[in-house]
């Protein structure tokens, strides 16, 4: 592992590369821990390694680098180990393939990919760390979830349920093999793999390159297949080439086309033979090329020679003896350490009369009683401080043995597993301070159980959580500053220092701003870190990917005894949440805040809120009154203009900022906080100012409607969300889901109505302004107006609405040229008309319509009824209709 950590790690580090993990053979594993341990420094702390065993005389063997990035990655299909030799002194060969934005054609290669490493970790893996960081990975690089179709020239095969061979010729099957040329260092003992390719593709000729004395083959084996009259050729590669000639590669020679197979599998049984099942475990490349490419190259850069040797003219390499197996009672699976924490998981092949210890190996040695818990999660609590230490920025291993009753220890054949600190491991990711980990741990579990851990998560949060003006520079050009500071004393504190403001002159603003772009990018980074945490460990994000992609049950949490926070800190917690809901009303800063922060925090804050209530840190009437000033902040109250017109929200309430919303789930929140409110405000236990009025949750519904969607209650993403809203609100999935459905059905006819008016609000506002950029904005908020009434009132079946919202939007798609959406309402007018009677009638009496409409001066009315018509005149083959519509179109356009 030190040529891992050096030379491959510490690379990647460098470049902000922070989740790895490594598949490695079990045996080889285990070599490991015996023969360089000190080389392993950061396992278990930078870097997760998962031994596969697939069983006696079975090797975990591919050779398999996958590289994710936020915008592509790099695969890499090879022979080398993960070695010094591999990498560097050994004669090896790698295909490397990248995806990119701008190049998606390797997606499904990707996918296969990273879908066979889920399901090697569900089968043979063990370790819930490596859970965890897969689980990170598909929240993160969504890329991977897109559509993509097979390669036509390239696949990627491996052994988890099938024989390599027989994938290859399945590949193969329009084809017609004339020559194999096979590069190998093994050769089974047996031939059979040779028998079996010769057997399947019937070849003319098969070329076998060999190194001499460094080869693995059994020439008797090799003398049979050529009495059999398979038409092997045996060539060496030159004398003069001292390096190690470990490269794995078929070229097959077509009638039609030339294929290279590049990877793990030697020609041998155990890896072209068999699945894992019985074999190996193997990964290749097929690549499929047109007929003329030539592959000589490979063997000219080997020095191939041209001569054929029979079998006893090379020295070959004795063959290794086959290792014994070794009597073992138990196998350690997993082992995590956790703040002063151990939790191990193993098995026991019979019941074990004596104790168990736990045998860790830090710098020293220490012995742990053990129960016997086999198949389960057992945690070894309050773990003595010294090991705890000594632990902290060092590897552990571990090795459990059995105690006699004269203290003597017995061996049980147990495997040695590094252990993996969980907390270093989450630390580490992109930066992320332990302090960070906890408070996002805690916000997800939702159980605090000491006044230390309330305060963690205000320390944590009030870094995190940058909801001052810092963005906002006044127009003398001075940097306004603010931070927030604790006094002396909590108990005489009602609420913390609201800021402190340090001024520059103008000489120094230049400075500044070069040190304040600095803090950005570290600040986007930890806040996305703690972000991405906290979201891998939700129910709503976590039991769907695990239980999807990875397959494996979510541990449960452990209950803890709820603790309230002093008053103190409740209140620090309401001064944040209150500073929250001024900030959405700072015209500055939600200027200059990036958007997608504005719903992030909204989603982290209503979580704080409501645990704090589940917790009596505030009276509910605190409680209701927060949370309703929360969700009209966000989303408007009843007394504001659209919001497209209302500078504060113009840049955070509108449908292309669907993405930013939706992934903490903030729409499903602010729902379910609208009806909460609502639902208590009416049982007149509370003043009537915190009760949220009709026109509020008419305007929260509509700034929903906008930016997401009418939700949908049967679909996944919103289950999801409610799974959330479940643990929070502490009722069930479907009694929450049937509240909120019955909230937007109870509000629905009153919100279209409330859309319609901003529509008609930012029409008339849109005819006042002369900047080009302005009314372009104007337009594409009036088209979102369109799309989200058209979508509620589809819920209600109004179809003469629907075709006067399908025509608007018609118009305003074409203004802005915007194609799909012109599509869209363009099929959606023709089956909403076709609904009505026929077409062609139709067609007439919308164009007379129009005429009479443009006469009167009743613009609006005009275009409605021209733009149905023309759709319906090109539907029908009414060309003069068609014609004429566009001319009197064209002239209204031109007028507005």
């Amino acid at each position: 592992m030190a040529f891992y950590e050096e030379l491959v790690l510490r690379p990647l580090w460098v470049r902000n590369c922070r989740y790895h993990l490594v598949f490695i053979d079990a045996q080889r594993y285990r070599d490991l821990t015996k023969q360089q341990p000190e080389g392993a420094n950061l396992i278990g702390r930078h870097y997760v390694v998962v031994p596969v065993d697939l069983g006696f005389l079975q090797s975990f063997h591919s050779k398999l680098i996958l590289l994710l990035g936020d915008n592509g990655g790099r695969l890499l299909v090879g022979s080398g180990n993960l070695t010094f030799s591999g990498f560097g002194s050994n004669l090896e060969v790698y295909t490397s393939v990248d995806y990119s934005k701008s190049d998606t054609s390797a997606l499904f290669l990707f996918q296969q990919v990273w879908n066979m490493i889920l399901s090697l970790q569900k089968q043979y893996g063990h370790s819930r760390q490596a859970d965890q960081i897969l689980i990170n990975a598909a929240n993160r690089f969504t890329w991977l979830r897109n559509q993509a179709s097979q390669l036509e020239e390239t696949w990627f095969l491996h052994t988890l349920e099938s024989p390599l061979l027989e994938q290859i010729c399945q590949v193969l099957s329009n084809d017609t093999i004339r020559k194999a040329t096979i590069i190998s260092p093994f050769l089974d003992s047996e031939g059979k793999a040779v028998r079996e390719i010769y057997r399947r593709l019937k070849p003319d000729e098969i070329k076998l390159i060999v190194q001499n004395q460094k080869a693995v083959a059994n020439p008797i084996s090799l003398d049979r297949l050529r009495a059999e009259g398979i038409p092997i050729s045996l060539h060496l590669t030159s004398n003069d080439e001292p390096r190690y000639l470990h490269a794995k590669v078929y070229i097959l020679e077509g009638e039609r086309h030339n294929w290279v197979i590049t990877g793990s599998a030697n020609c041998t049984s155990a890896a072209l033979l068999k699945s894992t099942r019985q074999g190996n475990f193997e990964t290749v490349l097929v690549r499929k090329y047109d007929k003329s490419r030539d592959f000589t190259y490979l063997l000219d850069a080997l020095n191939v020679s041209p001569l054929a040797y029979t079998p006893d003219q090379i020295i070959w390499k004795p063959q290794s003896e086959e290792p014994q197996v070794r009597q073992q009672q138990i196998y350690l699976l997993d082992a995590t350490l956790h703040e002063h924490t151990i939790t191990l998981r193993f098995t026991l092949s019979e019941p074990l009369a004596s104790g168990l210890h736990l045998k860790a190996v830090i710098s020293d040695t220490y012995h742990l009683p053990l129960q016997m818990v086999p198949d389960q999660d057992f945690s070894i609590t309050n773990l003595p401080d010294e090991v705890y230490q000594q632990a902290l920025g060092k590897p552990m291993l571990l090795y459990i043995e059995a105690m006699d009753e004269f203290g003597h220890a017995v061996d049980l054949g147990c495997n040695t597993l590094w252990i993996n600190q969980s907390d270093e491991l989450n630390s580490i990711r992109r930066g992320l301070p332990l302090l960070d980990i906890k408070a996002a741990s805690y916000l997800a579990d939702g159980i605090f159980a000491s006044e230390s851990e309330w305060n963690e998560l205000r320390q944590s949060l009030a870094r995190l959580i940058e909801i001052e003006t810092r963005y906002i520079q006044n127009q003398t050009s001075h940097i306004g500053r603010f931070t927030n500071r604790s006094r002396a004393s909590d108990q005489a504190q009602t609420e913390p220092t609201e800021t402190e403001v340090f001024f520059t002159d103008e000489s120094m603003v230049e400075d500044a701003e070069a040190e304040e772009a600095s803090a950005r990018l570290v600040y986007q980074e930890t806040l996305e870190a703690f972000f991405e945490h906290l979201r891998g460990r939700l129910p709503g994000r976590q039991k769907e990917t695990l239980l999807a992609e990875v397959g494996r049950d979510i541990a449960v949490h452990t209950s803890k005894p709820p603790t309230p926070p002093t008053p103190s800190t409740a209140r620090q917690f309401q001064y944040l949440i209150r500073k929250y809901v001024d900030s959405l009303r700072n015209l500055n800063y939600m200027q200059n805040v990036p958007v997608e922060h504005v719903p992030q925090y909204y989603f982290l804050l209503n979580r704080v809120l409501w645990f704090l209530r589940h917790h009596q840190g505030i009276s509910e009437e605190t409680f209701l009154l927060l949370l309703r000033n929360m969700t009209t902040g966000l989303l408007g109250s009843g007394d504001e203009k659209a919001p497209l017109l209302e500078a504060r929200s113009q840049r955070l309430i509108k449908r292309s900022l669907q993405k930013e919303w939706a992934s903490d789930f903030a729409p499903i929140y602010a729902l379910a906080n609208a009806v909460v409110v609502e639902e208590l405000s009416l049982s007149d236990q509370h003043n009537s100012f915190i009760d949220i009025t009709s026109a509020e949750a008419e305007h929260c519904l509509a700034s929903i409607f906008i930016v997401n969607g009418i939700p949908d209650f049967d679909s996944i993403d919103v289950i999801k969300a409610v799974l959330e809203i479940e643990e929070i609100m502490g009722q069930s999935v479907k009694n929450i889901a049937t509240k909120l459905q019955l909230f937007v059905d109870q509000h629905l006819h009153k919100t279209i109505d409330l859309l319609a008016h901003w529509k008609q609000e930012t029409i008339l506002a849109r005819k006042g302004v002369l900047d080009l950029n302005e009314v372009i904005r104007l337009e594409y908020a009036i088209l979102d107006y369109c799309i989200t009434r058209y979508d509620a009132l589809k819920k209600i079946e109004e179809i003469d609405l629907m075709i006067e919202e399908a025509s608007d939007g018609i118009f305003w798609a074409e203004k802005l040229g915007i194609t799909e959406s012109m599509s869209y309402f363009r099929n959606e007018l023709i089956g909403l008309l076709s609904k009505k009677g026929e077409l062609g009638l139709l067609a007439r009496n919308y164009y007379e319509n129009g005429k009479i409409a443009d006469l009167e001066g009743r613009h609006d009315d005009a275009i409605r009824f021209l733009q149905q018509a023309l759709v319906l005149a090109e539907k029908t083959g009414l060309v003069t209709i068609a014609m004429g519509s566009q001319v009197r179109l064209k002239s209204l356009l031109s007028e507005i």
